[in-house]
């Protein structure tokens, strides 16, 4: 598994993602606690340093139970603090809890990246003004090493906050929101990676996305409305290349390849309750590159289509 740097120290370039609708098998599959440590060891054994919760997952404890006998220098820790409870915002008293809250949970005494979680653009001036500063007094207390702003995907799938937050240049991690249906962010991206920010990728795979069928369904139903400039006859010629002569073993490892192969990003998040589906993912992030056509087909297929996320129209 390849290795790169994160605040200072070596970490995977693949990372474990404890949220999302998995949330470690707790959500979408009902797992137990038990069940759910025993995926986070199994991704610690099979390579997989970085580790990415928040304090809304209800993962934090799960995390730290399962790698509290681990090294913790091998370990890059993430977790995440949202600004608003409702619709009231946080005091810096409030933050700084959850913050201590955050490290009891993961049995530790500082965090690699903590990040403001998925902040709206109307709120991002707030969050710069009132959070920030009291992030960096926490990031001088070593409570934190990184600090880190997370945009809210769904909602924001042009990126307007995060595009305020690569000029401002502030910020030592982003988490961004990037996959084979939207491919808005690379711009931004590139320029991210110039000035030395830390880059995660998240959702390389959604829920249109999950297979060849879904997949295709999903791209009726969106073409149907309009939401494309090609017809259904352009996207199934398009679907048939696409899969003439790939290698991949599955249509979330042809996603996941993709957004390796661009290399936009530091670190790309997987999240499954599976430990079957964890093995696939690792396996497809550490599979050979996509062929230039492939690549080249997808990229002409999507180019200027950025307002989906391939979550549209699923519970």
């Amino acid at each position: 598994m390849e290795t790169v740097w994160a605040g200072g120290k070596s970490t995977s370039s693949i990372g474990l993602g404890c949220g999302g609708f998995s949330r470690l098998g707790i959500g979408s599959r009902r797992s137990s606690e038990k069940e759910a440590q025993r995926v986070v060891r199994t991704a610690y054994e099979l390579g997989i340093r970085f580790f990415d919760t928040a304090e809304v997952y209800g993962t934090e404890s799960v995390l730290g139970d399962a790698l509290c006998d681990k090294d913790r220098s091998e370990i890059t820790l993430c977790s995440k603090v949202m600004l608003k409870d409702q619709d009231n915002w946080k005091s810096a008293a409030q933050i700084k809890n959850a913050l201590e809250d955050t490290l009891r949970k993961l049995k530790t005494d500082y965090l690699d990246v903590y990040y403001l979680h998925a902040v709206m653009p109307e709120d991002y001036d707030r969050a710069v003004d009132e959070a920030y500063p009291l992030l960096e007094s926490l990031k001088r207390e070593g409570k934190i090493r990184m600090i880190g702003i997370s945009e809210m995907f769904g909602r924001d799938m042009t990126h307007e906050m995060m595009e305020r937050a690569v000029k401002d240049s502030i910020w030592d991690a982003l988490m961004v929101g990037y996959n084979l249906l939207n491919q808005g962010a690379s711009s931004l991206l590139r320029r991210a990676g110039a000035l030395g920010i830390f880059r995660v990728n998240m959702f390389a795979v959604r829920k249109a996305l999950v297979n060849n069928e879904q997949f295709g369904k999903y791209m009726d139903k969106m073409i149907g409305e309009g939401r494309f400039r090609f017809t259904l006859s352009d996207f199934y010629e398009f679907k048939d290349e696409l899969f003439r002569g790939t290698d991949s073993v599955s249509f979330p490892g042809l996603a996941y390849r993709f957004v390796r192969d661009e290399d936009l990003f530091d670190v790309i998040l997987t999240g499954t309750g599976s430990l079957e589906h964890l093995k696939d993912n690792i396996q497809a992030l550490e599979a050979p590159s996509l062929s230039g056509r492939i690549r080249d087909n997808i990229k002409n297929f999507y180019k200027g289509e950025v307002h989906l996320s391939g979550q549209e129209g699923f519970c």
